[in-house]
C-alpha cells in the first residue's frame, strides 16, 4: 500500500467522533491514575497505559514528515519514584513495553527479552536488535531521524519527531536498513516456523 496516497481522516463526520472518544478514554484514564496516585497503595501500584494507533493526529498524514504519527502509540508508565531517562523522544515499539514493565513488576526470571528497557539510559552503541527503531508489518521503519520503506533508499524521508543530535544530518542510513531487513526476515522465519509445530 502507497500510504503517501491517503491523505488522513479529515471529514467531520468521523474526525470528530473519533476526537470525542479519544478525550473521553483520556479522562477516564487520568481519573483512574488520579485516584490510584491518591490512594493508599500509590506507593506499590504501578500503572501502565498505551493506545491505539492514529486517533490523536487524525488529517495530518498529508505531510511525508508527519507520516510517522500514523504508527505512534501513546505508551506510559505511572508509578512511584520513576523517572524517564533519555530514550523519551527516541522511538520504540511494542517489543520494548514488557522489557520495561517487568522489571518494575519484580520479574527478574529468564523470559524472552526482545525489547529494551525504556527506563535506562540509552546505549552509546546499541546491539542491532535493540536499537532505538520501531518497523512495522508494511516493511516501513522509523529512527531517529526518519522514516523509509525497507530496502528502498529514495523512500526515506526526515521526519518532524527527530530525536538525533542536532549535529547529527538527516539522511538514510543503510546500516539501519540493512539491520531491520535481517530482523525483518528472522520475524518473518519464527511465525513461519511457529505456524508449523
Amino acid at each position: 500500500r502507497d500510504m503517501a496516497l491517503w491523505k488522513g481522516e479529515t471529514t467531520s463526520d468521523t474526525l470528530r467522533l473519533n476526537l470525542d472518544t479519544y478525550r473521553y478514554a483520556t479522562d477516564l484514564l487520568g481519573g483512574f491514575v488520579q485516584e490510584v496516585q491518591g490512594g493508599p497503595l500509590a506507593k506499590t501500584t504501578l500503572v501502565a497505559a498505551t493506545g491505539d494507533h492514529n486517533v490523536r493526529s487524525f488529517g495530518m498524514y498529508a505531510e511525508s514528515s508527519r507520516r510517522y504519527l500514523m504508527r505512534q502509540v501513546p505508551f506510559v508508565i505511572w508509578g512511584d519514584s520513576l523517572t524517564c531517562g533519555n530514550q523519551q523522544s527516541l522511538p520504540a515499539s511494542h517489543r520494548d513495553m514488557f522489557t520495561t514493565l517487568l522489571p518494575l513488576a519484580g520479574v527478574q526470571g529468564p523470559y524472552v527479552n526482545s525489547g529494551r528497557n525504556l527506563l535506562l539510559p540509552a546505549a552509546e552503541q546499541p546491539d542491532p536488535f535493540n536499537a532505538p527503531r520501531a518497523m512495522f508489518f508494511t516493511g516501513d521503519v522509523r529512527n531517529a531521524q526518519g522514516m523509509w520503506q525497507l530496502g528502498h533508499k529514495n523512500t526515506f524521508v526526515c521526519t518532524s519527531a527527530s530525536a538525533a543530535p542536532p549535529q547529527t544530518s538527516c539522511q538514510f542510513n543503510a546500516l539501519d536498513d540493512q539491520q531491520e531487513r535481517a530482523r525483518y526476515a528472522l520475524l518473518d522465519w519464527n511465525v513461519r516456523s511457529s505456524l508449523k509445530k
